[in-house]
């Protein structure tokens, strides 16, 4: 291999291997921002708050919002998850 294939080569991988570890954490921390922001979202009593971002959010969200529509375990879990938020500012 010659030393200008074998320098890119390791470039790629030196900016692959990193991109390859943060897409799970970055997943992770999507389905896992959903609690904070439906806080940031919601009034004391559950009512949602008149926001200008609301439609952004709901279509940045509106994965989730699938799979927990096709999935009674997932909107369980989802719905569980949200409460602990709702909760810790009651």
């Amino acid at each position: 291999m010659s030393e200008n294939k074998r320098s890119m080569l390791l470039r790629f991988l030196g900016y692959a291997i990193p991109i390859l570890y943060a897409i799970p954490v970055l997943l992770v921390a999507y389905v896992l921002s959903i609690g904070p922001v439906n806080v940031f979202l919601s009034n004391p009593d559950g009512t949602m708050v008149q926001s200008q971002y609301k439609d952004q959010i709901i279509s940045f969200y509106a994965p989730l919002q699938w799979c927990a529509d096709n999935s009674i375990f997932f909107e369980k879990l989802i719905v569980g998850y949200i409460e602990i938020f709702v909760g810790k500012i009651d």
